[in-house]
């Protein structure tokens, strides 16, 4: 019959195009109706997937036209186009994936916690974590992480210890870590005080005789006050006699008389008159203070004869001692 006599000249087909491809023409030729045979698969589509062209084409007709594919096993469609699927035994919600033809089945244990080859084998849990990190993902899936985020460490494995979030402010220097404690800002050497390095370190008090210290050293306005004193100079070390006051007798002993100053044995004087013998006797010319202060102008008095007056060197004068009568 005709479905018969169409598998024979396809088979003809098929083995001689196999066979000899050029042997009746490009494609072939059917030695009885000298139709070619097909050289594609259905509609003229290329038989895909190791598929192979069979039928033939007859010049102007389309009765015998039986082009179409032969597919091997595992494979259909009118051009081999569709593979058959794995359907591989995968256990524990594994997914059997591949196909049948492309020798690949397989399970995908991805989206479940087991490995292997039918995924029936639990995944070992990644467990790297130091310092109570909380540790994620399995070993074979090579996605093993740490959370440090309520630990104060940080890291790969949380190895490392978080330092203190930087406070300090006025260029201090941060120290210490969250998780010891110790957070605290290093202010040395920028003369600032404070836990955060916010005071100004007050000037090391340098001054002299109850001056008051005042500035502060980052300003470098360091300077000692002695206005309230009778005192002056740079840190209230030099003695101020009062405007106006007379020199005349001393009676403490340390006080020479016209402002003199006995100390380590040195006379330092207003005056140049000073005499370092107990049983010695000067006269003061009669030196009056016009004007005190380190500008301190002095005018002569009465000149008149002085008693002894005793010295004593080593010991430092005080004018509150002197006498205001000539």
């Amino acid at each position: 019959n005709a479905d018969d006599f169409d598998q024979d000249l396809s088979l003809w087909c098929v083995v001689t195009f196999a066979s000899e491809p050029s042997a009746f023409g490009n494609a072939g030729i059917d030695p009885i109706w000298g139709a070619p045979c097909c050289a594609t698969g259905a509609n003229g589509q290329t038989c895909v997937n190791g598929g192979t062209p069979t039928g033939v084409t007859p010049t102007g007709s389309t009765i015998l036209d039986t082009c179409s594919c032969t597919c091997p096993a595992d494979v259909t469609g009118a051009n081999c186009e569709t593979k058959t699927p794995c359907d591989y035994t995968c256990l524990n919600g594994g997914v059997s994936s591949g196909f049948i033809v492309d020798n690949n089945c397989a399970c995908d244990c991805t989206a479940i916690n087991y490995e292997g080859a039918n995924c029936q084998t639990p995944k070992t849990p990644c467990d790297t974590c130091s310092n109570g990190g909380v540790s994620s993902g399995f070993i074979v899936d090579n996605n093993c992480a740490c959370d440090c985020t309520d630990i104060d460490y940080e890291g790969a494995s949380c190895q490392t210890k978080t330092p203190c979030d930087d406070t300090c402010l006025n260029g201090g220097v941060s120290s210490g870590f969250i998780v010891d404690n110790n957070c605290a800002c290093d202010c040395t050497a920028i003369n600032y005080e404070g836990a955060n390095c916010e005071t100004k370190t007050l000037c090391d008090d340098t001054c002299l005789n109850g001056g008051v210290s005042s500035g502060f050293i980052v300003d470098d306005d360091c300077a000692c006050d002695c206005t309230d004193i009778d005192y002056e100079g740079a840190n209230c070390e030099t003695k101020v006699i009062a405007s106006g006051a007379k020199l005349g007798s001393a009676e403490q002993a340390g006080l020479a008389a016209a402002g003199c100053v006995v100390f380590l044995g040195l006379c330092l004087a207003v005056y140049n008159i000073c005499y370092k013998s107990k049983s010695d006797t000067f006269k003061a010319e009669g030196l009056k203070v016009v004007k005190g202060g380190g500008n301190a102008s002095y005018e002569l008095a009465s000149a008149q004869p002085v008693t002894p007056v005793p010295v004593y060197s080593g010991e430092l004068l005080s004018i509150k001692s002197v006498h205001t009568e000539l």
